[in-house]
């Protein structure tokens, strides 16, 4: 026999995690016919019902200003509705994730697509990377961005290993659309000396700045809100 679930716990499960978006979500589902104002639980056999019906009404979004901008853009005919940082579908309470996203129709608004990030560490590009992959993975397309956007592209130098040969990191700089010398990040001189010399003698390459802020949000939030 099917055991039942307590509505309030299955709601916080599924990101309503305050009491005006756990409301809004159980109106949803009384709308739907899954329950009842008087009913406290739910049986299990109605959750992926729930679950789907929750999915294709509903978008969380928490309150920071970009991640309710980016809801309203993305969210098509579903109602935005305004949850904990852990429950937004957006961040998921991550800055980085949150960073990324913005810099991806921020950036992306202007025609850039594709940046190569010059310094920081393997760790860094990494985190950067996944939460790329991530937007990508959970909207069907690709490498991340809005609707009606390209897809957002990032490569990486590791700023601790030697400078690369310039015909490389030309061919790197003429794949980019912004190039970002990450300066307050693991990065040696002949690494970064080998971009900026690139840039300097050829004007088709990309649009080149400097990034001089700790840690990977903080560092995309620097070049979105320097150049946007």
């Amino acid at each position: 026999m099917a055991k039942d679930k307590c509505i309030a716990d299955f709601l916080f499960e599924q990101g309503f995690n305050t009491p005006p978006s756990e409301r809004v979500a159980r109106e949803t589902l009384i709308a739907g016919g899954l329950t009842n104002s008087t009913k406290r639980n739910i049986c299990s056999d109605k959750l992926r019902r729930a679950q789907e019906m929750l999915a294709l009404s509903l978008f969380r979004a928490c309150s920071d200003h970009r991640c309710q901008l980016l809801a309203t853009l993305e969210a098509g005919t579903r109602r935005v509705v305004t949850v904990a940082d852990a429950g937004c579908q957006l961040c998921g309470g991550k800055k980085a994730r949150r960073s990324v996203a913005w810099a991806a129709y921020r950036l992306g608004l202007m025609g850039i697509n594709r940046v190569l990030v010059i310094g920081g560490t393997p760790a860094e590009h990494d985190e950067i990377s996944k939460h790329v992959r991530s937007r990508g993975s959970g909207r069907d397309r690709g490498r991340g961005g809005s609707p009606g956007q390209a897809a957002m592209e990032f490569r990486f130098v590791d700023g601790t290993r030697p400078g690369r040969a310039s015909e490389a990191a030309a061919a790197l700089m003429r794949w980019a659309d912004l190039v970002v010398i990450w300066a307050n990040a693991p990065l040696k001189h002949s690494v970064s000396a080998t971009y900026a010399a690139c840039a300097a003698g050829c004007r088709e390459h990309a649009r080149l700045v400097y990034a001089s802020c700790t840690g990977a949000a903080a560092m995309l939030d620097q070049v979105v809100s320097g150049i946007a």
